[in-house]
């Protein structure tokens, strides 16, 4: 890592590979730390593991349809054969967090990556992620990660920027 560090400096032949390869590997500490900093949800295979079918169709739908701005838990409960009420529970009961909490988890995870790798407005990030507003990113990404899109995506590859302020949120709430 560090000979890459000196040639991608020294712009020796093949540095623009070199800053790649450099960017892609922060990316994936940036990730890692953001995935041991959030909620615990459950993988593709822990929600084949649940005891409910109509958990794990629900599980299915939330992951497809994340993206969609008027995605109505309502909705996904009646189309698993559940109560709003009951459906609630039972997911907060299974998987340990509750559906709002778990859309909004998949949701940032799209965002995130869109946030580092493109010049799109927020605006757009939000509509592409199923926020709707970059308000409703903004707040989502300020209580999850405690900074806000724009430093997400200010920080871009200064990911021991990032991983600090998750060290941090994580030692104060």
């Amino acid at each position: 890592m560090q000979q890459a560090l000196y040639e991608a400096r020294e712009r020796q032949p093949g540095f623009q590979f070199l800053l790649s390869l450099l960017l892609h590997e922060a990316l994936i500490e940036f990730f890692r730390a953001i995935s041991e900093s959030t909620l615990d949800l459950p993988t593709r295979e822990a929600s084949s593991a649940l005891e409910s079918t109509p958990l794990r169709q629900a599980v299915e739908i939330l992951r497809a349809e994340h993206d969609q701005p008027d995605l109505q838990m309502l909705d996904v409960a009646q189309r698993v054969g559940f109560t709003l009420i009951h459906f609630s529970r039972r997911f907060k009961e299974e998987l340990g967090v509750t559906p709002g909490q778990y859309v909004r988890h998949l949701r940032l995870s799209h965002a995130v990556p869109l946030l580092l790798r493109t010049d799109l407005t927020l605006e757009a990030i939000a509509y592409l992620s199923g926020f709707g507003s970059a308000r409703r990113l903004a707040e989502a990404s300020k209580d999850a990660y405690g900074c806000t899109p724009r430093e997400i995506r200010t920080a871009g590859g200064n990911q021991a920027e990032l991983v600090d302020r998750l060290a941090q949120k994580r030692a104060h709430g």
